[in-house]
């Protein structure tokens, strides 16, 4: 027989990414709480499936159904429940995915759900199987207010509701810009230095996929519109995605294309934060970046688009500047006013660590979800009004 188990997560892929970040970070430290956890991935395998076993998680790859055409891949999940009778099984697959819900239906199992975006593209029967696996979750965990006021507007029973942050570390070597500033610009000088950039850079950096709904193509106009540009000024993507051409053609246009530093994707960019000056987060949509939240717990001055989660996370005028989505002059504006004025950038930046450790924390996300399991296995949960 099994070795009995707490919880399954069920999760979409296992490379590099916000939620596969989440994961990594969330999961051995329930496991230090003494949950039993196993990891069924049902996507690729990267950076976050790696960090996961060598913290000690186990990590088991599965097929999970998308259609009821794949009965075979249903049988088979069915029957891997049923066989290691978890307490619970969360789910951070995708929409598509809802017959991971049936599966639990089927034997007995209690799900938890998950919304981490926006997802206003979800339509039709995406949307309706959605609803349909949201009806049978025990709770659904958001992370942010703005994805579970999504989720309601799509039929979720708020009380079936509950909103989890994520959660980030602190970086040390934040503090140290002011503790023991030469340390501070060592790791500077290597972190630029692996990115390829100049010492003497003003480095304007992002950290995100290269694909539409991020907009990485406003960052580049507004980079390039600023009225303070300079030559030595750095523009610095962390990540992939089908946009990387396209940005470096549109970088060449606008008279930039030496300044845009195309970094590709890091395994741990918050270490490599500190090579910025600023950080920029211009999506249409986020539900609560992790990428934003690293950067204010770096201490890093930030401007983000308004919506979503960006609006729960920054403070405007405290900790921040938040722009209108697609918005590159006054995108430019903002990083042209943070650029030319370091004082004020500091001071944004020591707000939004303060703000990442009070509101933001890797533990009050670990601790928040311990109680929140607790609640749901002991079936004394209280279903918010």
């Amino acid at each position: 027989m099994p070795a009995p188990v707490d919880l399954v997560y069920l999760a979409p892929g296992l490379g590099t990414g916000g939620t596969e970040s989440h994961l990594a970070r969330l999961l051995p430290a329930l496991q230090k709480r003494g949950l039993r956890l196993e990891v069924w991935n049902a996507g690729e395998e990267g950076d976050a499936a790696h960090r996961l076993r060598e913290s000690g998680v186990t990590v088991l790859r599965r097929r999970i159904p998308v259609s009821p055409r794949q009965i075979g891949r249903l049988a088979a999940l069915t029957a891997g429940l049923a066989r290691l009778r978890p307490r619970l099984v969360h789910s951070y697959l995708y929409a598509h995915h809802w017959l991971d819900a049936l599966a639990c239906r089927l034997t007995g199992t209690t799900y938890v759900g998950s919304r981490r975006n926006l997802a206003h593209w979800r339509q039709g029967p995406v949307r309706a199987r959605e609803r349909w696996r949201d009806r049978v979750s025990a709770v659904i965990i958001a992370n942010s207010a703005a994805a579970a006021a999504v989720a309601v507007t799509e039929g979720v029973d708020p009380g079936c509701l509950r909103v989890i942050p994520n959660g980030v570390p602190l970086p040390l070597w934040a503090e140290h810009a002011w503790t023991d500033h030469e340390g501070w610009l060592a790791r500077r000088r290597d972190a630029r230095d692996a990115l390829g950039l100049p010492d003497d850079a003003r480095v304007v950096g992002a950290v995100m996929s290269l694909k539409p709904i991020k907009d990485p193509v406003t960052l580049v106009k507004g980079f390039a519109a600023r009225a303070g540009l300079r030559p030595e000024d750095r523009l610095v993507f962390m990540g992939e995605g089908p946009l990387a051409q396209d940005l470096k053609s549109l970088a060449g246009r606008l008279g930039v294309g030496d300044q845009l530093v195309l970094a590709g994707r890091r395994a741990e960019p918050l270490e490599l934060l500190a090579a910025l000056d600023l950080f920029c987060l211009p999506s249409h949509s986020e539900g609560c970046s992790n990428a934003l939240l690293e950067a204010m717990a770096a201490a890093l001055p930030v401007v983000a688009t308004r919506g979503g989660g960006n609006d729960e996370a920054v403070v405007p005028g405290e900790t921040g500047r938040l722009v209108p989505a697609g918005d590159a002059l006054l995108l430019a504006a903002e990083l042209d006013d943070l650029l030319e004025d370091p004082d004020a950038a500091h001071r944004l930046g020591q707000a939004g660590r303060r703000r990442a450790r009070d509101r933001f924390s890797l533990d009050a996300m670990v601790r928040q979800h311990v109680d929140l399991y607790a609640e749901v296995m002991a079936g004394s949960l209280t279903r918010v009004a």
